[in-house]
Formats: C-alpha cells, structure tokens, sequence
C-alpha cells in the first residue's frame, strides 16, 4: 500500500520534511512513517549495554529522536493519522536499510541527498526532494518528464492520478531533446499523445524542448513554467548534477 515515509537524520536541519510529510499523507489520506538516521555501530541492536555505554553520542540521538517521534506519532494518532516510526543506526547509510516498497515515497531534504552516492539511492524508491516546506493544496502546474518509449510508470500513474482527483492541475508532459540523441519533434509529440491517450488525464499540454543535457532541460523548463512540481521518469545518475539547483519539490521514479 502506497505510504509517505520522511527521511530525516541526527544533526540535519529537515523539520520542513517531517512537517510536508505530515500534509502530503494527509492529502493523500495515507499512512505516514518517520524514518531516521544515526550513525553509529551498524550491529547496533545486538550490542550489550556494555558496548552501547561506549557511544555515548549515538545514545543521545536515539533517545531525542525518540522522544520527537514518539510525541508527534501521539499527536498524529490522536487525530486520526496512521504513523509510525523506525530509527537506522548504521556507520554509513545504506539504500538497502530503506525496505520501502515500490509504489513508496520517501521525502528527503534535497541539500542533504546531493552529497550521496546518488546511482544507488533512484534504485531504491521514489524519491520526493524537499528544499523547503510544501502544501500539496498549492499545486497549480506538474512538469512529468520521460523518454515515452513505453508506457508511463505505474507509480507515475497513480501519483498523477492522486494529485489530480483532490486539485485542479495542469500536467506538462516534457520530452526533453538533447543534441546528442536529437529526433524530429513529430515523433516525440506522437509518442506523448500515445501517453496521454492511454492515461486519459485532461488539461495536459504536449512540450518538446530542446537543450544541451537531459537534466538542464528539465531544469530549464520548469523555471521557465514556474511550475509546482517535478515527476521524472528514466533518468541516470550521471544526467542528473543540474536538477540540484531546482528549488520546486522534485519526485525521482524508481529506476
């Protein structure tokens, strides 16, 4: 079942994804998890209280996300809100540690998420970048980006599809043409209306647009549309350094 789960860790300033969590599982009226980060012993679990008292630091952290989450999953519960939380410890975060699954979405804070080892997190789930805080209520104008060789995700799908039933959205669907794999825009705008017409969505617009890079394109056109949010399907991690300048909240597929 499709879940919102914030990504937050010791020492980082992301309350704006525990407080857009909070309003997107609510929108979506979906279950919320609170999913934190310490570093310390990967083993952590199977230590002795011995060898626990010898890490002092990383007791601190568990015990003060402890008692965040424990206080916000009360207040959530209490109206109605299905939540929960679960804390990582490990010496260096590993993507195999999330156990999300596919149709998930994790909500990162975006200046924090550059800094990894990016090829194998958009591998993991979907992941939502988060510079500041968002309402889901304020959307006016999605960008969803693919190559539309195949059909749209199912995840993408859905996301849409969601988005769409609760608020009066513009959908941009974005083929983006780079010198290095240019092709007549007829085509491109073929296999987009091929997308369009099998989704059925209504108030969407065809774009093509042309630019040096995949991700400087995106990049590019969404300032250009001042859009809301940013859905972007097949992308690889060595495409992607410009998208770290977009400000508007990003949505990676799966890859």
């Amino acid at each position: 079942m499709f879940k919102i789960i914030a990504f937050t860790a010791a020492d980082s300033d992301d309350q704006h994804v525990v407080d857009s969590a909070i309003k997107i599982a609510a929108f979506f009226n979906v279950q919320v998890e609170f999913l934190h980060y310490v570093q310390g012993p990967s083993e952590w679990n199977l230590l002795s209280r011995t060898a626990k008292d010898k890490h002092p630091d990383c007791k601190v952290k568990i015990a003060n996300a402890r008692d965040k989450f424990d206080g916000l999953l009360r207040d959530l519960r209490s109206c109605g809100v299905t939540a929960s939380k679960r804390i990582i410890v490990q010496e260096t975060l590993d993507s195999a540690a999330l156990i999300c699954n596919s149709e998930d979405l994790l909500l990162w804070d975006s200046k924090s998420f550059w800094k990894l080892d990016i090829a194998n997190w958009i591998k993991a789930t979907n992941i939502m970048l988060l510079s500041t805080f968002i309402d889901p209520r304020q959307f006016n104008d999605l960008v969803v980006n693919s190559c539309f060789q195949k059909p749209l995700k199912q995840v993408t799908l859905d996301l849409i599809l969601r988005l769409s039933n609760q608020i009066d959205l513009h959908k941009h669907f974005l083929f983006v043409n780079t010198q290095k794999n240019f092709e007549s825009s007829s085509n491109s705008v073929n296999r987009i209306k091929k997308s369009i017409n099998q989704s059925g969505f209504n108030k969407t617009r065809i774009e093509v647009f042309n630019s040096q890079r995949h991700d400087e394109g995106i990049a590019e056109f969404s300032k250009l549309k001042n859009c809301d949010l940013i859905i972007i399907e097949y992308i690889k991690a060595s495409e992607i350094s410009n998208l770290a300048r977009i400000e508007v909240p990003l949505i990676l597929i799966k890859s």
